[in-house]
């Protein structure tokens, strides 16, 4: 990465945290290469002093030392009070990143991530293959893994990362209001078609499962299936596709 290229970066994180600002989303920023540092906590966010920190912050150079920084960023942010963490907020981390990981996973990181429930997108740039940075986002892996050619593309990819992350925020919330949704796990698999996102929602109704359904302006529909037994984990993967002009969605069930 160059320094205009981080620069580029900074941009991404900007728009992102603008498009929303009238949400309940809380921001936080890890700069990450050999060593790393944080850039803003959520308190530094929630009191308006994020953004003059972001454009101050300098440029770190050599290595892409990616797990102890996931490390560093669940305990000191994620988890960390202090920093302004929500114990009980759905916590979604996007990783962007030009290099393939020059450490490894000797502390088993990314499982403590999955235990924990933590939504992982990743964006690689340029050269880096994505395989190796599959084994970071969270499932479905390949819709949560993401490839431009040049940071030129975070541009390009704004939308649909603001589309993500509000649609997380308000099923959530949705989520909230009845019981029998609260262990939804919702975002479990998702796909996105025709402008609305589709969640797979696999511990809803006593794990029975279902689909939660999520358009701009929407607080969102539950597309369940009353021939669900418990345990049945519909929506642990989900799919889009159109017949005559109407969408279908194909979603997988498999206890």
């Amino acid at each position: 990465m160059k320094p205009e290229e981080f620069e580029e970066n900074k941009r991404f994180i900007s728009a992102i945290m603008n498009s929303m600002k009238n949400s309940s989303v809380k921001f936080a920023a890890v700069q990450f290469s050999s060593e790393f540092r944080k850039v803003f906590n959520f308190n530094d966010y929630q009191n308006g002093e994020a953004l003059e920190l972001l454009w101050k912050e300098k440029f770190m150079a050599k290595l892409t030392n990616t797990y102890r920084a996931l490390t560093y960023t669940l305990y000191n942010l994620f988890e960390n009070l202090a920093e302004g963490a929500s114990p009980g907020a759905t916590k979604v981390l996007v990783i962007i990143t030009d290099g393939e990981p020059t450490d490894r996973d000797d502390k088993q990181i990314v499982n403590k991530y999955n235990d924990k429930n933590i939504i992982r997108f990743v964006i690689g740039v340029k050269n880096v293959k994505l395989a190796n940075l599959h084994v970071i986002a969270s499932e479905p892996k390949e819709t949560n893994t993401f490839h431009i050619e040049n940071y030129d593309g975070l541009t390009g990819i704004l939308k649909n990362f603001e589309e993500k992350i509000f649609n997380i925020e308000d099923s959530q919330t949705a989520l909230s209001e009845q019981f029998k949704y609260e262990m939804s796990q919702s975002g479990f698999s998702s796909v996105y078609h025709k402008g609305k996102l589709v969640l797979g929602s696999v511990g809803s109704n006593n794990w029975c499962g279902s689909l939660f359904e999520v358009e701009a302006d929407s607080r969102g529909t539950h597309i369940e299936d009353p021939n669900m037994g418990d345990n049945s984990y519909m929506g642990y993967s989900v799919a889009a596709g159109e017949k005559d002009s109407v969408s279908l969605y194909f979603t997988g069930a498999p206890r």
